[in-house]
């Protein structure tokens, strides 16, 4: 019974072409929400009800080990084996290969470790208490996991503690290649029901137009094999031309920060919990419908109900695809953002592309979003602009991203409606090629373009900050204090003071503590 692994982990695979008639929908058939999200996604998809599976006798949350393996695992291969079904590593169980499966609302999230590893390390803490032992009882994940990452590997036997390679990572290559022997899984669910039922309907209308918006990178973890992942998804944004922002500090973005609301794209690094305009404080923030978002941390989506984490944070905020990990994964079994957001662009499925990104099955990681939704595909087939920003990306292709050459194009279009975001998107290209002088002036041009109070205050921020770089300090100086005195009942004023830190960190010290003083007085 124990299936030879050889041919699991070996093989060379290839990507192939996901078809609704390869999607197992899987939902909970004791909450009536999981099976009203699952009909209505299958009606939206195409996907024949008969490709439906009920698992029973769960909940949403944690499942042991015992009961994933019964309630769970084998009620899958027992619906394959009833509809004729086979899953990528059942060589040859059934006549019809199903090649990914999406979850449901309220199927369990993660997969505790059996009672012989608890009982394990039971024992072990008795002895170091017993004084037979030294040392401490460390937690590691061994048996748990993700519910997901397990059933990636659905009809294999394999072993459990330590993660299996994923023989899909890294692959980009044609479809007419041989297929994968893993099962793609992705799954919908969400902090609430206003947020699953925008991953249903949000991908299928967004991809007939494709997805367009900012790309948004926020480079500055600790991690050298991080950096070089968000590096790559800064790349691929610059190697399509699209408007990128790329935050390069040790810092992730400030509470409050006026994120543009077109923002199609976040990746960013390393926070415990969310922050920024995507936490608690992050003002009115919402991605644009179809949004792929992602921050990358160890314990990203421990409980999918709670939104200080980031993934259920980054779904409530409007994205239609994220990842998390649900255990520590460690830094090397994380997705791989880079590769992620590459294989999106070049028009692959969420499902596809996630399953390249991953470095490990039977591990932490999962991904939230309809595996059918290919949010760049439409970009694949070169129609004329028809948005603000197919236009720019045209435009910028034209020029080859050349701030120099686009500097006049970009100037006579300013009167325009898109004039604001034209102006913006040059000031970044010309801040990451260190144009100090140039971005600044474009990032003025923006601002004073933008209608929108949000708009013109980032355009304000980043002048401010350029103007710091340029060591133009005097000007820096006086246009960070006409801001903090213009934004005093702002909510976006804790990015305004976070700038200040950065630019006159002696003398906002100095106002903080009168302000401080001033309020000791009043009580």
């Amino acid at each position: 019974m124990f299936r030879s692994l050889s041919a699991l982990l070996l093989s060379c695979c290839a990507a192939w072409a996901l078809t609704p008639a390869e999607v197992v929908v899987v939902y909970n058939a004791d909450s009536s929400f999981s099976e009203r999200t699952a009909r209505s996604y299958c009606t939206k998809r195409g996907i024949s009800v008969a490709q439906m599976v009920p698992l029973r006798g769960v909940k949403s949350g944690d499942i042991s080990r015992e009961n994933f393996e019964s309630r769970i695992r084998n009620q899958l291969l027992f619906a394959a084996s009833c509809n004729n079904w086979s899953f990528p590593a059942q060589r040859g169980s059934g006549t019809r290969v199903m090649r990914a499966m999406v979850l449901m609302p309220d199927i369990p999230l993660r997969v505790q470790e059996s009672r012989h590893v608890l009982e394990k390390r039971r024992r072990k803490a008795e002895a170091i208490k017993a004084g037979k032992e030294q040392g401490e009882v460390e937690w590691t994940p061994e048996e748990a996991a993700c519910v997901d990452s397990e059933l990636s590997l659905l009809g294999a036997q394999y072993p459990l503690g330590s993660g299996i390679p994923n023989p899909f990572f890294g692959k980009d290559a044609d479809i007419s290649s041989s297929k994968p022997l893993v099962l793609a899984v992705t799954r919908i669910d969400g902090p609430d029901e206003a947020s699953v039922r925008r991953m249903v309907e949000d991908p299928v209308r967004v991809e007939r137009k494709g997805l367009w918006g900012w790309s948004v990178v926020d480079l500055g973890g600790p991690y050298g094999q991080g950096e070089k992942m968000f590096n790559k998804a800064a790349e691929a944004a610059r190697h399509t031309h699209l408007p990128l922002f790329f935050e390069t500090s040790h810092y992730t973005l400030a509470d409050g920060f006026p994120l543009m609301g077109q923002t199609a794209v976040y990746f960013g690094w390393y926070e415990y919990k969310a922050n920024g305009p995507f936490g608690p404080k992050g003002a009115d923030f919402r991605f644009a419908p179809g949004a792929v978002a992602g921050h990358l941390h160890s314990f990203s989506c421990p409980n999918l109900k709670d939104t200080s984490f980031w993934a259920p944070a980054l779904l409530k905020r409007g994205a239609a695809v994220t990842c998390g990990n649900v255990y520590e994964p460690f830094l090397g079994g994380c997705h791989d953002f880079g590769i992620f957001y590459e294989r999106l662009l070049k028009g692959y499925t969420v499902a596809e592309a996630a399953l390249m990104a991953t470095p490990l099955l039977s591990w932490q990681e999962v991904t939230f979003g309809d595996p059918l939704y290919r949010p760049f595909a439409a970009q694949q087939k070169h129609l004329p602009p028809s948005n603000d920003f197919a236009l720019w990306q045209e435009i910028a292709t034209r020029y080859a991203g050349r701030p120099d050459a686009m500097d006049p194009v970009v100037k006579s279009q300013l009167a325009k409606p898109h004039g604001a975001l034209f102006a913006e998107a040059l000031a970044y290209i010309c801040a990451d090629e260190k144009k100090w002088t140039q971005a600044a002036e474009f990032f003025r041009l923006a601002g004073n373009a933008s209608s929108k109070p949000a708009d013109k205050l980032r355009n304000t921020l980043m002048l401010i900050t350029v103007m710091h770089l340029n060591k133009e300090n005097h000007a820096a100086r006086e246009l960070m204090l006409r801001t903090l005195e213009e934004t005093k009942q702002s909510p976006y004023r804790p990015a305004v003071e976070r700038t200040a830190e950065c630019v006159i960190p002696k003398e906002w010290a100095e106002m903080k503590k009168a302000a401080e003083a001033q309020q000791q007085a009043k009580k």
